[in-house]
């Protein structure tokens, strides 16, 4: 049975240990934000690793920190202790953020064959050494179409097998969903709460986010920009 004064003692030093771990956590929610913005936050992967952060950071961490953390040890012992904690910990934190800053979307394209907009991360660029692009991740664009496929044939049979074709371009163009001949999203849009369809005009264009872990409904105004998005069950 541990007594009033090592529980105290651990609860003190874990208190500190769960101030720093909240300080790593805020920032890489700040970071997530910029890196997974808007709708891409929920369903690309965003809340997954925050949700991993939270678990690592702010509970591991810190309940390690009670189990090891004793008054009784020496100095050596407790600094031993805890920076083999801290060293596990940050590895940790910087090697989920690194997967997350790889894996974030560097821009949307509308793929014919699934019918729906997709995201295109940065980890394809990189193993495709393929130039990125410089637009608003949440803004839709295609890839340029306009090359012949003997142009492209080459380029197309090394990248495509492991990667879309957003990757053969950086040049890209504004996907204008006002020319796309595109059937209406019915069960998308059948999915959505009374109140929500309530809300979005019979006239405006609408696309299907198919994102890594949700698919979002896109409401587009009459300029083909994002107007509002509604999250889809699962």
């Amino acid at each position: 049975m541990m007594d009033k004064n090592t529980i105290h003692t651990k609860l003190q030093a874990t208190g500190i240990h769960l101030l720093f771990s909240l300080l790593l956590v805020l920032i890489g929610f700040a970071l997530l934000l910029m890196w997974y913005p808007a709708w891409l936050f929920w369903s690309d992967g965003g809340i997954q690793v925050l949700w991993l952060l939270v678990g690592v950071d702010l509970i591991l961490g810190p309940a390690l920190t009670f189990v090891v953390y004793s008054a009784k040890k020496s100095v050596r012992e407790r600094i031993l202790d805890l920076s083999l904690i801290l060293i596990i910990q940050l590895g940790a934190f910087g090697y989920g953020m690194y997967q997350a800053y790889d894996q974030r979307s560097l821009m949307l394209w509308y793929d014919d064959t699934f019918g729906a907009v997709m995201s295109c991360p940065a980890q394809w660029y990189r193993k495709a050494d393929a130039a990125t692009p410089t637009v608003d991740p949440t803004q839709l664009n295609q890839f340029r179409t306009d090359l012949s496929m003997q142009e492209r044939a080459q380029q197309i049979q090394m990248v495509m097998q492991q990667f879309a074709p957003c990757v053969l371009s950086g040049q890209l163009k504004p996907l204008r969903a006002q020319k796309l001949t595109l059937p209406r999203p019915t069960d998308a849009l059948n999915s959505l709460s009374p109140e929500q369809q309530s809300q979005i005009q019979q006239d405006q264009p609408m696309l299907v986010f198919a994102g890594r872990y949700q698919k979002v409904l896109l409401v587009l105004d009459q300029q083909d920009r994002v107007a509002s998005y509604y999250y889809l069950p699962k």
